[in-house]
Formats: C-alpha cells, sequence, structure tokens
C-alpha cells in the first residue's frame, strides 16, 4: 500500500510540473505575440507620422510578419529611411 502512495505522489508531482512547464510555455507565447503585434503597430505609426502612405498591400504585409527580428529591423530603418523601398529592402 505504502508503494501506491509514493506511485501517486510521484504522478501527481509529474502532472503539476507538467501543468507548470505548459502554462510557462503558453505564456511565453502570448508575450512573444503581443510583442510581435506590438511591433507592428510602432512601425505603421511611425511609418504613417513620418508621411508614408501605406498601401493595403504593404498594410498586409506588415500584419503577416511574425519575426519580432525583421519587424525590430523595419522599426530601424523607419525611423529615417527616405523612402518606403529602404524599410523594406530585407524581405
Amino acid at each position: 500500500m505504502a508503494r501506491e502512495g509514493y506511485r501517486t505522489d510521484w504522478l501527481q508531482e509529474a502532472y503539476l510540473k507538467g501543468k507548470a512547464k505548459g502554462e510557462a510555455e503558453a505564456e511565453a507565447k502570448a508575450a512573444a505575440r503581443g510583442e510581435v503585434e506590438e511591433a507592428r503597430k510602432v512601425l505603421v505609426r511611425v511609418l504613417t507620422k513620418r508621411g508614408f502612405k501605406l498601401t493595403a498591400k504593404l498594410e498586409a504585409r506588415i500584419g503577416a510578419e511574425k519575426d519580432l527580428l525583421r519587424l525590430e529591423r523595419w522599426l530601424d530603418a523607419a525611423i529615417t529611411a527616405t523612402s518606403l523601398a529602404k524599410v523594406f529592402t530585407d524581405a
């Protein structure tokens, strides 16, 4: 009987660890999605404030981008770029 209790405790502990890991991974993914979404919004705002006219195609391209590093490169370029072509040269 004691062995069964140990097994149950072990299974319970393993379950709780797995559940915690899954929750942590879900939170990390949600945070990453939030960062990507925020980067998209900031990029569009900077481009708009700088006077660039965004076409529907370009807005869709920005909206579909999931690579945070690429969005950050575009944002960095958007700060000083003299044309939209110079912003989106790497994609």
